[in-house]
Protein backbone atom coordinates (compact mmCIF):
# COMPACT_ATOMS: atom_id res chain seq x y z
CA UNK A 1 0.00 0.00 0.00
CA UNK A 2 1.06 3.80 -0.29
CA UNK A 3 0.42 7.09 0.96
CA UNK A 4 0.14 10.62 -0.54
CA UNK A 5 0.96 13.09 1.88
CA UNK A 6 1.62 16.58 1.53
CA UNK A 7 3.55 17.77 -1.08
CA UNK A 8 3.30 20.12 -4.14
CA UNK A 9 0.52 20.05 -6.02
CA UNK A 10 2.00 18.06 -9.02
CA UNK A 11 3.96 15.86 -6.87
CA UNK A 12 0.75 14.49 -4.87
CA UNK A 13 -1.18 14.66 -8.32
CA UNK A 14 1.46 12.34 -10.11
CA UNK A 15 1.83 10.18 -6.68
CA UNK A 16 -2.37 9.39 -6.74
CA UNK A 17 -1.93 8.93 -10.39
CA UNK A 18 0.94 6.23 -10.31
CA UNK A 19 -0.68 4.45 -7.47
CA UNK A 20 -4.02 4.37 -8.94
CA UNK A 21 -2.50 3.20 -12.48
CA UNK A 22 -0.41 0.64 -10.76
CA UNK A 23 -3.27 -0.92 -8.50
CA UNK A 24 -1.60 -0.02 -5.33
CA UNK A 25 -4.46 0.90 -2.40
CA UNK A 26 -3.34 4.15 -0.93
CA UNK A 27 -4.17 6.65 2.10
CA UNK A 28 -4.86 10.03 0.91
CA UNK A 29 -3.36 12.28 4.04
CA UNK A 30 -3.86 15.71 1.80
CA UNK A 31 -2.62 17.68 5.47
CA UNK A 32 -1.66 21.19 5.33
CA UNK A 33 -2.08 21.03 1.37
CA UNK A 34 -5.71 20.37 1.37
CA UNK A 35 -6.83 24.42 1.29
CA UNK A 36 -4.51 24.30 -2.34
CA UNK A 37 -7.00 21.62 -3.91
CA UNK A 38 -10.27 23.09 -5.61
CA UNK A 39 -13.36 20.55 -5.36
CA UNK A 40 -11.97 18.86 -8.67
CA UNK A 41 -9.14 18.08 -7.42
CA UNK A 42 -10.49 16.34 -4.10
CA UNK A 43 -13.01 14.72 -5.90
CA UNK A 44 -10.27 12.95 -7.88
CA UNK A 45 -8.28 12.26 -5.24
CA UNK A 46 -10.99 10.54 -3.08
CA UNK A 47 -12.28 9.01 -6.33
CA UNK A 48 -8.61 6.73 -6.69
CA UNK A 49 -7.66 6.16 -2.60
CA UNK A 50 -9.01 3.39 -0.78
CA UNK A 51 -8.61 5.67 2.62
CA UNK A 52 -8.61 8.74 3.78
CA UNK A 53 -6.57 10.04 6.82
CA UNK A 54 -7.37 13.76 8.41
CA UNK A 55 -7.25 15.61 11.41
CA UNK A 56 -10.16 17.30 13.39
CA UNK A 57 -9.86 20.74 11.79
CA UNK A 58 -8.59 18.92 8.19
CA UNK A 59 -12.05 16.80 8.68
CA UNK A 60 -13.90 20.14 9.11
CA UNK A 61 -12.22 22.16 6.13
CA UNK A 62 -12.77 18.68 3.91
CA UNK A 63 -16.23 17.95 4.37
CA UNK A 64 -17.21 21.70 3.92
CA UNK A 65 -14.89 22.24 0.69
CA UNK A 66 -16.51 19.40 -0.87
CA UNK A 67 -20.29 19.35 0.90
CA UNK A 68 -19.94 15.76 1.69
CA UNK A 69 -19.55 14.52 5.94
CA UNK A 70 -16.78 12.34 6.89
CA UNK A 71 -19.22 9.77 7.53
CA UNK A 72 -20.27 10.04 3.93
CA UNK A 73 -17.22 10.32 2.42
CA UNK A 74 -16.68 5.85 2.51
CA UNK A 75 -19.01 5.87 -0.18
CA UNK A 76 -17.05 7.81 -2.40
CA UNK A 77 -13.86 6.11 -1.99
CA UNK A 78 -12.12 3.23 -4.70
CA UNK A 79 -14.35 0.17 -4.32
CA UNK A 80 -13.04 -1.35 -1.24
CA UNK A 81 -14.28 -3.74 1.46
CA UNK A 82 -11.82 -2.02 4.16
CA UNK A 83 -11.95 1.60 2.47
CA UNK A 84 -12.81 4.17 5.34
CA UNK A 85 -11.84 7.63 6.72
CA UNK A 86 -9.29 8.28 9.52
CA UNK A 87 -9.69 11.19 11.66
CA UNK A 88 -7.64 11.74 14.85
CA UNK A 89 -9.36 13.65 17.73
CA UNK A 90 -6.17 14.20 19.38
CA UNK A 91 -6.63 13.64 23.63
CA UNK A 92 -10.27 12.41 22.44
CA UNK A 93 -8.62 9.24 20.52
CA UNK A 94 -9.90 9.25 16.89
CA UNK A 95 -12.72 7.93 14.57
CA UNK A 96 -13.29 5.45 11.52
CA UNK A 97 -15.63 5.60 9.50
CA UNK A 98 -16.30 3.06 7.02
CA UNK A 99 -19.38 1.80 4.75
CA UNK A 100 -20.93 -0.02 7.63
CA UNK A 101 -20.48 2.03 10.92
CA UNK A 102 -18.62 5.21 12.57
CA UNK A 103 -16.66 3.44 15.51
CA UNK A 104 -14.72 5.82 17.99
CA UNK A 105 -11.31 4.41 18.83
CA UNK A 106 -10.61 5.40 22.65
CA UNK A 107 -7.34 7.51 23.05
CA UNK A 108 -4.27 6.23 25.25
CA UNK A 109 -4.13 8.26 28.53
CA UNK A 110 -0.49 9.26 29.32
CA UNK A 111 1.15 9.95 32.69
CA UNK A 112 3.56 12.95 30.72
CA UNK A 113 2.00 14.80 27.21
CA UNK A 114 5.24 16.03 26.56
CA UNK A 115 5.25 17.64 22.77
CA UNK A 116 2.25 16.93 20.09
CA UNK A 117 4.81 17.10 16.99
CA UNK A 118 4.84 14.48 14.89
CA UNK A 119 1.59 12.55 16.77
CA UNK A 120 0.02 12.68 13.73
CA UNK A 121 2.67 11.03 11.82
CA UNK A 122 3.22 8.37 14.36
CA UNK A 123 -0.35 7.63 13.90
CA UNK A 124 -0.03 7.30 10.00
CA UNK A 125 2.85 4.92 10.58
CA UNK A 126 0.66 2.72 12.45
CA UNK A 127 -2.39 3.15 10.66
CA UNK A 128 0.07 2.05 7.65
CA UNK A 129 1.40 -1.02 9.63
CA UNK A 130 -1.76 -2.61 10.16
CA UNK A 131 -3.72 -1.88 6.64
CA UNK A 132 -0.32 -3.37 5.32
CA UNK A 133 -1.10 -6.40 7.10
CA UNK A 134 -4.48 -6.81 6.51
CA UNK A 135 -5.89 -5.72 10.03
CA UNK A 136 -9.38 -4.03 10.03
CA UNK A 137 -9.23 -0.14 9.90
CA UNK A 138 -10.18 -0.41 13.63
CA UNK A 139 -7.50 -2.54 14.91
CA UNK A 140 -4.82 -0.24 12.40
CA UNK A 141 -6.03 2.97 14.32
CA UNK A 142 -5.39 1.07 17.66
CA UNK A 143 -1.95 0.81 16.35
CA UNK A 144 -1.85 4.11 15.48
CA UNK A 145 -3.09 5.41 18.99
CA UNK A 146 -0.71 3.45 20.69
CA UNK A 147 2.38 4.76 18.22
CA UNK A 148 0.84 8.08 18.53
CA UNK A 149 0.55 7.94 22.62
CA UNK A 150 4.14 7.20 22.79
CA UNK A 151 5.51 9.90 20.75
CA UNK A 152 3.79 12.44 22.50
CA UNK A 153 6.00 11.82 26.20
CA UNK A 154 8.99 12.52 23.91
CA UNK A 155 10.14 16.30 23.29
CA UNK A 156 11.02 16.55 19.00
CA UNK A 157 8.87 15.20 16.71
CA UNK A 158 11.63 11.68 15.17
CA UNK A 159 13.70 11.40 18.80
CA UNK A 160 11.05 8.82 20.47
CA UNK A 161 11.96 4.95 20.20
CA UNK A 162 9.47 2.14 20.30
CA UNK A 163 9.84 -1.80 20.23
CA UNK A 164 7.62 -4.94 20.08
CA UNK A 165 7.46 -5.24 24.20
CA UNK A 166 5.98 -1.50 24.34
CA UNK A 167 3.34 -1.90 21.92
CA UNK A 168 2.58 -5.71 23.13
CA UNK A 169 1.78 -4.27 26.26
CA UNK A 170 0.13 -1.53 25.59
CA UNK A 171 -2.13 -3.03 23.52
CA UNK A 172 -2.67 -5.65 25.78
CA UNK A 173 -3.81 -3.10 28.79
CA UNK A 174 -5.92 -0.69 26.67
CA UNK A 175 -7.55 -2.85 23.75
CA UNK A 176 -7.59 -6.61 25.27
CA UNK A 177 -10.51 -7.36 22.72
CA UNK A 178 -8.16 -6.34 19.50
CA UNK A 179 -8.04 -9.35 16.98
CA UNK A 180 -4.22 -8.56 16.67
CA UNK A 181 -3.18 -9.33 19.98
CA UNK A 182 -2.56 -13.04 19.77
CA UNK A 183 -0.81 -12.29 16.22
CA UNK A 184 1.82 -10.06 17.72
CA UNK A 185 2.53 -12.22 21.29
CA UNK A 186 1.97 -15.57 19.66
CA UNK A 187 4.43 -14.45 16.58
CA UNK A 188 6.86 -12.67 18.84
CA UNK A 189 7.28 -15.94 21.34
CA UNK A 190 7.54 -18.30 18.90
CA UNK A 191 10.82 -16.21 17.16
CA UNK A 192 11.87 -15.84 20.43
CA UNK A 193 11.77 -19.64 20.71
CA UNK A 194 13.64 -20.32 17.35
CA UNK A 195 16.14 -17.25 17.98
CA UNK A 196 17.17 -19.47 21.11
CA UNK A 197 17.45 -22.46 19.72
CA UNK A 198 18.91 -21.24 16.80
CA UNK A 199 21.54 -19.54 18.91
CA UNK A 200 22.14 -22.79 21.51
CA UNK A 201 22.99 -25.27 18.56
CA UNK A 202 25.56 -22.59 16.74
CA UNK A 203 26.97 -22.05 20.07
CA UNK A 204 27.12 -26.25 20.82
CA UNK A 205 28.75 -26.48 16.88
CA UNK A 206 31.27 -23.98 17.61
CA UNK A 207 32.46 -25.36 20.61
CA UNK A 208 32.60 -28.91 18.90
CA UNK A 209 34.80 -27.34 16.20
CA UNK A 210 36.86 -25.61 18.37
CA UNK A 211 37.87 -28.66 20.94
CA UNK A 212 38.10 -31.00 17.75
CA UNK A 213 40.93 -28.79 16.58
CA UNK A 214 42.42 -28.07 19.95
CA UNK A 215 42.78 -31.80 20.51
CA UNK A 216 41.62 -34.14 23.39
CA UNK A 217 41.38 -33.02 26.55
CA UNK A 218 39.65 -29.95 25.63
CA UNK A 219 36.99 -28.60 27.72
CA UNK A 220 36.59 -25.14 25.87
CA UNK A 221 32.66 -23.59 26.75
CA UNK A 222 31.03 -21.13 25.36
CA UNK A 223 31.62 -18.76 28.94
CA UNK A 224 35.34 -18.50 28.00
CA UNK A 225 34.58 -18.06 23.97
CA UNK A 226 34.73 -13.82 25.19
CA UNK A 227 38.59 -14.79 26.36
CA UNK A 228 41.77 -14.69 24.21
CA UNK A 229 42.33 -18.24 23.37
CA UNK A 230 44.77 -20.10 21.35
CA UNK A 231 43.11 -22.18 18.72
CA UNK A 232 43.89 -24.30 15.36
CA UNK A 233 42.46 -23.60 12.24
CA UNK A 234 43.32 -26.44 9.77
CA UNK A 235 43.68 -24.28 6.39
CA UNK A 236 45.93 -26.93 4.29
CA UNK A 237 48.93 -26.82 6.34
CA UNK A 238 48.46 -23.48 8.13
CA UNK A 239 48.39 -22.89 11.73
CA UNK A 240 47.67 -19.71 13.15
CA UNK A 241 46.63 -18.04 16.55
CA UNK A 242 43.52 -15.71 17.09
CA UNK A 243 41.06 -14.50 19.65
CA UNK A 244 37.92 -15.08 19.57
CA UNK A 245 34.98 -12.62 20.62
CA UNK A 246 31.35 -12.21 20.45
Amino acid sequence: IGIVSPNSHHAMTKNAEDFFDRNINFIFDPGQALPMFEIDDLAQFISKSTWVAVNENEGNMLSKKIGISLEKLPHNLLSNKLGCVFQTLGKKGCMVFSLEQSTLIRPIEVANTVDPTGCGDAFRAGILYGLARGFSPEDSARIGNILGSIKVQTEGGQNHSVNLNDISKLLRENYPDSNIKLFWLINYSIAKIISDISLSLIKNKICKIINKAIGEGSKFNWENFGLPLKTIFWMGNNIGDTNFSI
